[in-house]
């Protein structure tokens, strides 16, 4: 099923519209999205684009408007291509061709897969023979070598081991390894992780919204002006425990942001539709009002708690937190984990012997830890030659 949509944003600069396109493209599963009025500068469109529109291909006319962008036109490169016939300031004009099929047997399977598992675990690894991306066949580690013994050969990272985010949640501690290629030309990939029960601490964490609730004062203010007995730092070691369950209290009011964002979405949809059938209601209008800015704030502190969460400066510009950008957060995660290393001399260490490799590589560099006598100034080589220096400049002057 192929879907067109129009919006005419009236502007696209605010954070809250730019997660509000780009969530409505997501529900109604899109293939081409025109947005009219984007007020968007030509120096700012790609970065709002990107946000907006992820790895879609767009087109707009800011070229030939004064103040602002007023139209662009985004798709999804896998479905559609497009080709810009004539723009203006009032219009794209442009021929729109649907994509071949190639290739899409082996996803439709996986998406069937995938539904039967559900939320279970689950890898995905060999020869995928494609890239989403042409700079995802490019690394430091060519796993497919196209003449593997001639001149002028294609190198090109094919091999993937995939996994979906609840083995990424599950194995936090799974690493890959592709061995040398050997008599063929794929390289053989090895997963190793560890298996059994494993148990979380959940630990106390504040989040920042919780600032701008209307009893967070007040509350505050209640433990703190109690007295406790002991020592200053026992006193604030008490009064911290007891702020964590008015904290946590404060928490629960808000529930489950996510629920409450769909919900009042929901609700505001619903009374906007009321209000369009009857536009001369003032208690609908009235309704739309509170409906729209309880949306809004729900969405503020949605997008607060996510950044908090993420702790990645260009959150700090406005991103809204996709689902393609926790699982990069989750990939970069374990990329950093080091599994196994190689010393000088060839021995491979893994897992838990990691540490020591590194311990015992530097104090062969830097040596053990001794007492270091620290001389005085009267035997410091510097300083006698320094002053030494010195008395016989001034017996020069005298």
């Amino acid at each position: 099923m192929i879907k067109f949509a129009s919006w005419n944003i009236r502007g696209l600069n605010a954070l809250i519209k730019q997660r509000e396109v780009r969530d409505f493209i997501r529900v109604k599963s899109l293939s081409l999205c025109c947005i009219i009025e984007s007020k968007v500068l030509p120096s700012n469109l790609g970065d709002v684009s990107g946000r907006v529109f992820g790895s879609w291909n767009w087109v707009s006319n800011g070229l030939s408007c004064t103040q602002g962008t007023r139209l662009i036109i985004a798709w999804d490169p896998s479905v559609l291509s497009l080709i810009v016939i004539a723009q203006h300031l009032q219009y794209v004009n442009c021929e729109i061709r649907i994509v071949g099929v190639e290739r899409r047997d082996l996803w439709r399977a996986l998406r069937k897969f995938k539904a039967f598992i559900d939320n279970k675990a689950w890898i995905a690894m060999g020869d995928f023979n494609t890239m989403l991306f042409p700079h995802d066949g490019l690394g430091c580690q060519y796993i497919w070598i196209q003449k593997p013994s001639g001149d002028g050969g294609i190198l090109r990272k094919l091999d993937r081991i995939l996994g979906n985010l609840e083995f990424i949640d599950k194995f936090g501690d799974a690493s890959d390894f592709f061995e040398p290629r050997g008599i063929s030309d794929h390289s053989p990939g090895i997963l190793t992780f560890k298996g059994g029960k494993r148990i979380r601490n959940c630990g106390f964490k504040f989040d920042n919204f919780l600032t701008s609730h209307k009893d967070f004062l007040s509350s505050v203010e209640g433990v703190w002006i109690k007295q406790k007995r002991g020592s200053y730092m026992k006193k604030i070691l008490l009064k911290m425990q007891e702020m964590k369950g008015v904290c946590r209290r404060l928490r629960n009011s808000y529930g489950c942001l996510d629920k409450k964002v769909t919900l009042l979405k929901s609700e505001l949809d619903v009374a906007q539709l009321a209000c369009d059938l009857d536009p001369f209601n003032d208690l609908l209008k009235e309704d739309v009002a509170h409906l729209l800015l309880a949306y809004q704030q729900a969405r503020n502190d949605q997008l607060e708690m996510v950044k908090q969460k993420a702790k990645i400066s260009w959150l700090n510009e406005g991103d809204g937190n996709s689902k393609f950008f926790f699982h990069s957060m989750k990939e970069k995660r374990n990329r950093n984990h080091i599994a196994a290393i190689k010393d000088s001399r060839g021995m491979v260490f893994e897992h838990d012997e990691v540490p020591k490799a590194f311990i015992t590589h530097f104090s062969g560099i830097l040596g053990t830890f001794d007492a270091m006598v620290n001389p005085s100034m009267e035997d410091c080589v510097f300083y006698r030659s320094f002053f030494n220096g010195i008395s016989a400049i001034n017996s020069t002057h005298y």
